[in-house]
């Protein structure tokens, strides 16, 4: 599934959403054909989770007027967040012919490429970005998570601390920089990326509680990873991120975990198998069975999911496995 890193840099600071759309409610009363109120409600909704909501703003902002660049570009970050990178592309494409200098149209574009694979495009749109907007952070962030997943680990390194420069809470810079150190096995870099990122998000900490699970134990940590991943999870049951917490404490077998993993809903299934498969790897890397280790990488990298920074993870480990 799509990690916090590749999008959270879009979000604004966080406000009082519902305070703001009540407001936006009391001025559609006095103009129903104020469009940009629309926008700027559906942009609130947004940041509720509300997307369908939040789209249907956007499209009555386009209906009053249909040049709204700005209004492209909020609605296909809503449908980004909703998964639909199509929609999304179509939008920023629009919002760019209408205005050629929207900076954050480049960069959200990127986001769309870098989840589809496509790093050279998603790298040549955070750079116009850059270009347009020298101090849009989220554009460093997720040109330097392009460059990691290309293997440029000094330059994506330089793009995250260019965005920690711009903005130092930048929590998903952080979630970047263990990303980016986990490619490389550079483990203790990795973990201090990882943890000051949940330092600083009380929100997304799932996948990065994991991430540190895997490094601790590679770095001969085992009993206090499990604690410490116990401790996490305890408080989240249920969830799916939680079934492969309790998968890789021992109380889940890999058939368990490969069977929670179905869903009817294709997208759902093929993330949730690619992660299944590429933390089953990880298990038996960790168990030093290399060759079901390999096996499992396979599986996850078959699955196409290169919008999950597990694919990525995968397709590093079966280099450093010599497949």
């Amino acid at each position: 599934m799509p990690q916090p890193t590749l999008t959270a840099a879009l979000q604004n600071c966080r406000r009082d959403w519902d305070g703001a759309i009540a407001d936006f409610d009391r001025a559609l009363q006095f103009d129903p054909k104020l469009a940009q109120a629309y926008d700027n409600r559906g942009d609130a909704k947004t940041e509720t989770g509300d997307f369908d909501g939040a789209i249907a703003d956007f499209n009555r902002a386009l209906q009053l007027n249909p040049k709204y660049a700005k209004a492209y570009d909020n609605r296909g970050l809503a449908k980004l967040s909703r998964g639909d990178l199509d929609g999304a592309m179509a939008d920023f494409n629009r919002a760019l012919q209408f205005d050629p200098k929207l900076a954050p149209a480049y960069e959200a574009r990127g986001v769309v490429k870098e989840q589809k694979g496509e790093l050279d495009g998603a790298i040549a749109d955070c750079n116009r970005a850059i270009e347009l907007n020298p101090k849009l952070a989220g554009a460093y962030l997720n040109r330097g998570m392009a460059k990691a997943y290309k293997g440029d680990t000094d330059n994506t390194i330089a793009d995250f601390n260019r965005a920690l420069q711009l903005n130092p809470k930048l929590a998903p810079a952080y979630a970047g920089h263990g990303s980016a150190n986990f490619l490389a096995h550079n483990w203790t870099a990795a973990l201090q990326g990882y943890r000051r990122f949940c330092e600083l998000s009380q929100r997304n900490q799932a996948y990065p509680r994991l991430f540190i699970w895997i490094i601790r134990s590679r770095l001969g940590e085992r009993e206090a990873a499990d604690k410490e991943l116990a401790t996490h999870f305890n408080a989240e049951p249920g969830t799916w991120v939680s079934k492969v917490a309790t998968y890789l404490l021992g109380n889940l077998s890999e058939a368990e975990l490969f069977t929670a993993a179905a869903s009817p809903d294709a997208n759902t299934d093929r993330g949730q198998h690619c992660e299944a498969w590429f933390y089953a790897g990880m298990k038996n890397v960790l168990g030093d069975d290399k060759w079901a280790a390999a096996q499992f990488f396979k599986k996850c990298l078959a699955t196409g999911q290169k919008n999950a920074v597990e694919y990525h993870f995968a397709k590093e480990e079966l280099n450093a496995l010599g497949q």
